[in-house]
């Protein structure tokens, strides 16, 4: 196996999952020129058509080059440098987030955990699914949660139960 072919494998070897050695053969056949078409690189590479398209797919996809609107389509490295940073750092931020809703999700004991979102000056106000991200907006969800809620307030101790308006606590 080529050197450098070697060189691009390790170096996005767990930051993209997908990352083979069809697909590095392309990115290569990219990294070492301007603009070339599929059937260029299908000839250098020598890959079947459909590996080259699917390849070619991949690192657009992820941000490695870019697509020409010429026809036929032609595609080149654009910044590789910069692409494998924001890949790498996506691929971090993604592990963190990941990290960090099982945190909450642990905290959680396991339940959705619905909260409140102001948008605008507060004119708007939603109800949203911590776990699913999606809006708690059909009549039985709402009752659900309504219900939820009535529970959780009779699990209150009589002696902590306080409500607060303004800013002020009332009893």
């Amino acid at each position: 196996m080529d050197e450098n072919l070697k060189l691009v494998i390790a170096s996005y070897k767990g930051i993209l999952e997908q990352f083979s050695k069809s697909i590095a053969k392309v990115y290569l056949s990219l990294l070492t020129s301007d603009v070339k078409t599929a059937i260029v690189i299908q000839k250098e590479t020598q890959l079947q058509p459909a590996t080259v398209y699917y390849a070619l797919i991949n690192l657009e996809k992820n941000g490695l080059i870019k697509k020409t609107n010429s026809m036929p389509a032609s595609y080149f490295c654009s910044d590789p440098i910069k692409a494998f940073e924001q890949i790498a750092k996506t691929k971090v931020l993604n592990e963190r987030k990941q990290k960090l809703e099982q945190v909450i999700l642990n905290t959680s004991n396991g339940h959705s955990i619905e909260y409140v979102i102001k948008i605008g000056n507060g004119n708007q106000t939603k109800l949203i699914n911590q776990t699913t991200m999606q809006e708690a907006s059909n009549y039985k969800e709402l009752i659900e949660l309504k219900q939820r809620i009535e529970q959780k307030i009779k699990e209150i101790p009589e002696s902590e139960k306080q409500l607060v308006f303004n800013g002020r606590r009332q009893l």
